[in-house]
């Protein structure tokens, strides 16, 4: 319990406020709860029938006598089987059916604000993971959790946290599938070839040595001494991070320096498939119109 109190009170904090102002009548919020019911009770998207039982809404579109509501339809669509829910419970209780305010509160809590605390929680495990300290853990998790605009969005039935946690959870995705690979593929000695010798680099890695370099020539933005734009460097310093084989290093010396859009770049590669890497790397650099390679020798 104590190792996750962090967490427990961000998710406290996302469970218990209920931050509702009726005369407000929140249109971003309001449209996709209209939509919500419209789905579950009349199985269409015109809002016209709820609009008359509870009122007006706006961020609406009219077609005709018809209305409809302005916003995407996906989080509406992940309210109906609260809503469902919800309104069978009614039923059995004898009530009529729930209010406004009980279909919100329902539909807040269940499709976005404990989505967000679970989301959360994942985040850190994965920060904690990778950075190997608690201390950062918990600093993120409520950093992101109630200092950005999640925590706003997090409390209200709209889709913009719902749509940052999925897109987080797609990119972490992928990251992890590539480590999973480099993991299983760190590349195959060639047959006859000397113990301890320079393998040739497997092409997954050698796209990585060039994302590697990219990021290198951005992160100095100017003059940048990029040591590891080689592919056996780039790859080892690269399968480090993502804790992968790390590749024999070898005689290889590239420097590359930005002076307003041209990047000038000098040294030696051993293979001209390293030449064309360093080359690559050096234009997908920020805002580069040209590339000077003149002084880049191939000594293999």
């Amino acid at each position: 319990m104590r190792r996750h109190a962090v967490w427990l009170l961000v998710a406290f904090c996302y469970v218990y406020p209920l931050p509702y102002f009726q005369r407000l009548n929140n249109p971003n919020e309001n449209v996709r709860i209209w939509e919500t019911r419209a789905l579950a009770e009349y199985h269409q998207i015109d809002i016209t029938r709820v609009s008359l039982d509870w009122g007006f809404v706006d961020d609406k579109s009219t077609v005709g006598d018809q209305i409809f509501s302005g916003k995407a339809p996906g989080t509406s669509l992940l309210g109906v089987p609260v809503f469902d829910l919800q309104r069978t419970f009614c039923w059995v209780r004898g009530a009529s059916g729930p209010s406004v305010f009980e279909v919100t509160w329902a539909l807040r809590l269940f499709t976005v604000a404990l989505p967000i605390v679970v989301f959360l929680f994942f985040f850190g495990q994965a920060v904690e993971h990778v950075t190997d300290s608690t201390t950062l853990r918990d600093l993120l998790v409520l950093g992101l959790g109630l200092g950005t605009p999640l925590y706003a969005y997090g409390l209200l039935f709209v889709g913009h946290a719902q749509a940052a946690a999925l897109a987080f959870n797609r990119a972490a995705a992928t990251l992890e599938t590539d480590e999973k690979k480099a993991d299983t593929n760190p590349g195959s000695p060639v047959p006859g070839a000397a113990p301890g010798a320079p393998q040739p680099v497997p092409q997954e890695q050698a796209a990585r040595a060039r994302q590697l370099a990219n990021y290198s020539l951005n992160m100095h933005n100017g003059e940048a001494a990029l040591k590891a734009t080689r592919y056996d460097d780039a790859v080892r310093c690269y399968s480090e991070a993502l804790r992968c084989h790390a590749v024999p290093p070898d005689d290889s010396s590239v420097v590359a320096i930005a002076s307003g859009n041209t990047v000038m770049v000098s040294g030696r590669v051993r293979t001209q498939e390293q030449r064309d890497a360093v080359v690559g790397a050096a234009w997908r650099g920020h805002a580069v119109m040209a590339v000077i390679d003149d002084a880049l020798q191939i000594t293999g």
